[in-house]
């Protein structure tokens, strides 16, 4: 939970433009007035982010990787931390090239193979953040390489836009 004033919010819409947008879209006020109407998240600031976010977690893998490559549970570990940042920037990418929302779940997975991600990749690792599964036959090493070329295409988005 993240509690705010309306002087707080000043240039924080600028600083953490994700955690701004995400309050706008779920936030709920239990006490005074209304202000999350009162703040624009700047789209430049929002993609910068997203794209920040991407290439920080690209670095984060490959460094995972090259550290844990003899250990797969912690690049098991990695793995399944790094899903979540993944669909949040994807999702936010592909908002900002459509000009509107883009609905977690299905909507997002159709919007994304449409803009050149593998759809039943992005399924396999949505289902791996679940389940807990690596896809069947793939071993952990195949799964990661998979799993990079997402974040890789998503990073692209930012350039396409």
């Amino acid at each position: 939970m993240l509690t705010l004033t309306e002087s707080d919010l000043g240039d924080s819409a600028e600083i953490f433009p994700t955690k701004f947008l995400d309050i706008q879209r779920h936030h709920r006020t239990i006490w005074g007035r209304e202000i999350a109407d009162a703040f624009v998240v700047p789209h430049d600031r929002l993609a910068r982010q997203a794209v920040r976010q991407l290439m920080n977690l690209h670095l984060r893998l490959r460094q995972t990787y090259l550290e844990a490559r003899t250990r797969p549970e912690a690049l098991d570990a990695m793995l399944l931390l790094s899903v979540t940042t993944l669909l949040i920037n994807l999702g936010i990418l592909l908002e900002l090239k459509l000009g509107r929302p883009v609905a977690v779940g299905d909507e997002l997975l159709a919007t994304a193979a449409g803009a050149g991600l593998d759809r039943a990749r992005l399924e396999e690792i949505i289902a791996f953040k679940q389940e807990r599964r690596i896809p069947a036959g793939a071993a952990l090493p195949v799964f990661y390489e998979q799993f990079m070329r997402q974040v890789e295409a998503a990073f692209r988005l930012a350039e396409l836009r």
